[in-house]
Parts: structure tokens; C-alpha cells; sequence
């Protein structure tokens, strides 16, 4: 696998650096604690844990609780599609929602609108 071009990749799609630099070196490396993660990355600890949250939240990442701790893995590649799926949906939502935001703003009171000229 060509590393810098996956991590470049990922970065296209939305990721963060840190998040396509996290994915991709769990993908092969397999599970790791935080800790181990900071050291091998040589990203601070609480950095480290931010970015773990924000994979757990785009499903790209798994936690399990093992005997001393939490151990991150890569979650299955295809989650990828479904975090691209949830990027489309809330720009279909934000496009059906802007005829009437358009609207409001075109019946702001005239000397609101000058304000801002």
C-alpha cells in the first residue's frame, strides 16, 4: 500500500491529516492502546484521544475494553462509503433548506441591508 497516497486520499474525501494518518496506521498495524499510538506516532496523548473520537464518530474506528485498558483498530474499509453517504445527506439537507434561507435574507428591512454594503 502506498501510504502517503491513501493518507492523501482520505484527506480529499474530508479527513483531517491526523485522522488519515491515524486510519491508515491502524489499517496496518492493527489494534493498539492510545498510548501506544502516541509513541509510535509521535502525536501527544489528549491530541491522540481527540482524534480517536472524532474516527469513532465518522465510524472508521473501533474501541474495545480489554483487560487494562482500550484498545482503537481500524473499522472495516467500507464505513468509509457510509461516512460519504452521511456527507451527502447533509448536503441534500442543507440544499432543501436554502430556497428559504435565501428568502429570509432577501426580506431583511432595507436599511439592514445597507449595512452590510
Amino acid at each position: 500500500m502506498n501510504k502517503q497516497l491513501s493518507i492523501n486520499q482520505l484527506m480529499s474525501l474530508g479527513l483531517e491529516d491526523i485522522e488519515a494518518i491515524l486510519y491508515v496506521h491502524l489499517l496496518e498495524n492493527g489494534a493498539q492502546t492510545p498510548l501506544e499510538l502516541s509513541r509510535e506516532l509521535n502525536i501527544n496523548r489528549s491530541k491522540i484521544y481527540r482524534y480517536i473520537e472524532k474516527l469513532a464518530t465518522k465510524k472508521l474506528i473501533e474501541e474495545s475494553v480489554v483487560d487494562r485498558g482500550v484498545r482503537i483498530k481500524a473499522s472495516d474499509i467500507r464505513n468509509i462509503e457510509l461516512m460519504m453517504q452521511d456527507k451527502e445527506q447533509a448536503l441534500k439537507t442543507q440544499r432543501d433548506i436554502l430556497p428559504a434561507i435565501l428568502d429570509n435574507l432577501q426580506n431583511l428591512p432595507i436599511d439592514l441591508k445597507q449595512h452590510f454594503e
